[in-house]
């Protein structure tokens, strides 16, 4: 599973947090209080990162489980193993490395309820038959990116508030030095620059996923324009949930890769405006039908939410690794 980002800004805030709550504690300061009851509930989020919140399928107001799936673990483990490669955040060095995680732990979210954990009827043969079950895999990629997204912008906004309080209680109090100031600052830039980004992650994601909800509702077995699939010979690896933010006027696409049936099957959608460009924008990555070759193709790009086995790893020169490992 692996800790993101602001999770770990958190961890870098925090000392400075606790000293300032200490500080203005003796004082008996508003601003004291503000800060230790905004460092409860951060520290809250970060402790339980996947406590429940409404059921993601569309129309459901129900609690989700903690565990639900992007990709069903049993594929993973039928494909790949029961211990898989994959980026991890390491704790403490705010970094990325590429380490070994379970496939039952693997793409998990708080996701659907039980009722609705039990609506992706593909899961049981463990294959994508129907334009229905690939609009259904993809909308659960899709469901657990607007969870990160949001996720991350709320412990990334909560930090940026936890650090504004301290800055007033240091002008009440003076207790930050010129250093802890400067570092605090550069925290702060990171945070706010981290929440601008999940906040256009999320004005471009929604009506990618809207759409993709009401093709499921509609429960048509006539696939759409916009829904590209397409099967590959080769298996090694599982590539799951990638949505790009580009710049310009690139669309943002999402791109499946996952074990189906003996292949691979590539599942992609993209915004509404760029149905006509969704071929060719896939198969710019597909310039070989090798999913050892898209794979690098993807982590190259910077891609984090990749599955690869560990025959698969091993395989790979240290030089390989180190490059794979550097473009994270």
């Amino acid at each position: 599973m692996g800790d993101v980002p602001p999770i770990e800004l958190l961890n870098k805030v925090r000392p400075v947090a606790l000293a300032a709550i200490k500080q203005g504690s003796a004082t008996h300061s508003q601003h004291a209080r503000d800060l230790k009851s905004l460092m409860s509930s951060a520290q809250s989020k970060a402790d339980d990162w996947f406590a429940p919140v409404q059921c993601s399928y569309p129309g459901c107001s129900k609690n989700s489980i903690k565990n639900s799936h992007s990709i069903q673990a049993a594929a993973l483990r039928k494909s790949l193993g029961n211990q898989l490669y994959s980026p991890i955040w390491s704790r403490g060095e705010y970094a990325l490395n590429v380490g070994l995680i379970s496939a039952k732990n693997a793409s998990l979210f708080p996701g659907y309820c039980v009722t609705h954990e039990d609506a992706f009827e593909f899961e049981n043969a463990i294959l994508l038959s129907t334009p229905r079950d690939d609009a259904l895999q993809i909308m659960r990629v899709l469901h657990r990116e607007a969870w990160l997204v949001e996720s991350r912008r709320v412990i990334a906004d909560l930090v940026c508030t936890l650090i504004h309080k301290i800055f007033s209680l240091s002008t009440e109090l003076n207790f930050l030095t010129q250093e802890q100031g400067k570092d605090l600052r550069a925290v702060l830039d990171a945070c706010e620059a981290y929440v601008r980004l999940q906040e256009r992650m999320q004005i471009r994601l929604m009506p990618t996923l809207r759409r993709v909800e009401a093709f499921v509702l509609s429960k048509s077995e006539v696939s759409p324009d916009w829904l590209f699939v397409k099967d590959l010979d080769d298996q090694g690896f599982s590539f799951i949930s990638t949505i790009t933010l580009e710049t310009k006027l690139a669309p943002l696409i999402s791109i499946t890769l996952l074990p189906n049936d003996g292949n691979s099957r590539v599942i992609a959608t993209i915004e509404v405006d760029f149905d006509g460009f969704l071929p060719s924008y896939v198969s710019q990555y597909l310039s070989r039908e090798t999913i050892a070759s898209t794979l690098r193709k993807f982590l190259e790009d910077g891609t984090l939410d990749w599955y690869a086995s560990e025959c698969w790893w091993d395989s790979l020169a240290p030089q390989e690794r180190a490059r794979i490992e550097s473009s994270l």
